[in-house]
């Protein structure tokens, strides 16, 4: 009996944590699926497992492969003065696999591209024009680069992590020693080092690619992309990198017929003091003595080519430019072009908007748009915003959950003005306005048959609807308030019992 309710219990636990743990995934499935777009969730939910599963299990296999390899040197027969730093006899797969799975983590935090830059590399396309410096279609840039750029990025640290963690194994299994004036290795040691160290150089010389294009990319003081010391410095001091690289990578091969690790030390030792004096002291010291003394001089053909880009990007370099004759005579109020001329500007009109239309504090408008709509036969440009409700405007004894999840549940109407009217007060020439909404004569706008807002810009948390309340639907004449009940199509159905049960864990 005693087992009967330990087992009961177990199984509700288990299914309190199910719950729990899926209870926001499941939700928002059901919200995807009721607007239509089902596909948006899973295509979001597959990528985020997929770059999660790369990001760790990567590194993981690497890294596991790399150090079961390192655990032979524990166990192979050697004198004992000779015996490794540490006992051979321990469980060293299972010290193998959790240092993996440790370090696996902490990369697998820092590679953390977003679900979107993959499915915009998957479904890249071309823009049809080419960058001046590198020649390279800008969709590269846009849809491909970043993601490469994370990969090498990834790769590049588990490369050295990898060199770092397995040269400490070696070394805790004396899998090297000093013999004479040189230090010997074990050969499949040796072998093993010497094979990180050329694909970390192998990444490197793609990481040096990659930077290239970078500068294209990089923030600078006065542009953004190639400048003067990008041009003349960094441009060509990657690609020597990249020989350099390539030279240590034909070194190390040496390296494996020569007895000592002077060919392995030396050979990432090259590339590390090439990268800091070319890669960092040299780009400096031109920018201090060089570029700075002249600047405007030596930056202007980058900066006229940065604003050509910037032109061409907006389109203006497509505009013409023509002279008109001055009219003499004097234009018709009837044009249309004077009747679209805009007065308002949306700061000052937003607060003319709260002060004269708000009717209760609870409403509230998130912004002012500008459309245009078919007025008094002609097509005229107006600005508008929807009443929204802020269920936080309420007073503090009304703040209550009905009121906020069953009660209080949408905006109302919306508010319109012409742009290019003001009445004699000052204020806007309202088109819409009022509650419930009143469409100004002779404007033939439509009439507002539906004006709740139940979807809108400012509208937080979580609405039931329909319930067992009148829902508040704007305030009517002497105090009394009209109500209302939703009959709209969308939103989440929670009837079932298990859909209850789902809302409620979120909630």
């Amino acid at each position: 009996m005693r087992r009967v309710t330990l087992s009961i219990i177990g199984a509700l636990l288990l299914l309190l944590l199910i719950l729990a743990s899926g209870s926001t995934f499941l939700t928002d499935w059901l919200w995807f699926a009721s607007m239509g777009q089902a596909v948006v969730f899973w295509t979001r939910f597959l990528t985020n497992a997929a770059v999660r599963l790369f990001s760790f299990g990567f590194p993981f296999l690497f890294l596991l492969v790399n150090l079961l390899s390192v655990v032979r040197a524990f166990r192979r027969p050697r004198p004992a003065e000779e015996m490794p730093y540490l006992p051979a006899d321990l469980p060293w797969s299972w010290i193998a696999l959790l240092l993996a799975a440790l370090l696996s983590f902490f990369v697998a935090a820092a590679f953390k591209p977003s679900w979107t830059a993959v499915q915009t590399f998957l479904h890249a396309v071309k823009v049809g024009e080419t960058d001046p410096v590198l020649g390279l279609d800008l969709g590269y840039y846009l849809f491909r680069f970043p993601l490469w750029q994370r990969i090498n990025g990834l790769l590049q640290s588990v490369l050295w992590l990898s060199l770092l963690v397995v040269g400490l194994a070696y070394w805790a299994a004396r899998a090297f020693w000093r013999h004479g004036t040189r230090y010997l290795l074990w050969p499949q040691a040796k072998l093993h080092l010497t094979l990180l160290a050329a694909l970390l150089l192998l990444t490197k010389i793609w990481g040096y690619t990659l930077a290239r294009q970078g500068l294209l990319l990089a923030e600078g003081s006065l542009l953004t992309g190639v400048d003067y010391t990008a041009a003349i410095v960094r441009l060509p001091v990657y690609q020597i990198l990249s020989f350099i690289a390539a030279g240590c990578l034909l070194l190390l091969f040496v390296g494996l017929f020569r007895r000592g690790v002077r060919f392995l030390v030396f050979g990432l030792g090259l590339l590390f003091v090439a990268s800091f004096l070319l890669g960092t002291l040299y780009p400096a010291f031109i920018r201090s003595m060089v570029v700075k003394p002249n600047e405007f001089r030596l930056e202007e053909p980058y900066l006229a080519r940065h604003i050509a880009a910037t032109r061409r990007a907006f389109g203006l370099d497509r505009f013409v430019v023509r002279d008109y004759p001055l009219a003499t005579e004097k234009p018709s109020s009837d044009d249309p072009t004077l009747a679209n001329l805009r007065l308002w500007d949306f700061r000052p009109l937003k607060s003319s908007y709260e002060q004269l239309q708000t009717i209760r504090p609870y409403y509230t408008f998130h912004d002012i748009d500008v459309d245009r709509y078919r007025i008094g036969g002609q097509k005229r440009q107006v600005m508008l915003a929807a009443r929204e409700l802020d269920p936080t405007e309420l007073p503090a004894n009304a703040k209550n959950w009905v009121n906020l999840h069953l009660s209080y549940t949408h905006g109302y109407g919306l508010v319109m003005n012409a742009t290019g009217e003001v009445n004699p007060e000052g204020q806007p020439v309202f088109l819409i306005g009022n509650i419930p909404p009143v469409v100004a004569e002779g404007s033939e706008l439509p009439r507002i048959a539906r004006p709740q807002i139940y979807f809108g810009e400012t509208q937080s948390g979580y609405l039931i609807v329909p319930n067992g309340y009148q829902e508040f639907d704007y305030p009517a004449a002497e105090g009394e308030n009209a109500v209302t009940t939703y009959h709209g199509r969308d939103g989440i159905p929670v009837g079932s019992f298990w859909r209850k049960l789902l809302f409620a864990f979120r909630f």
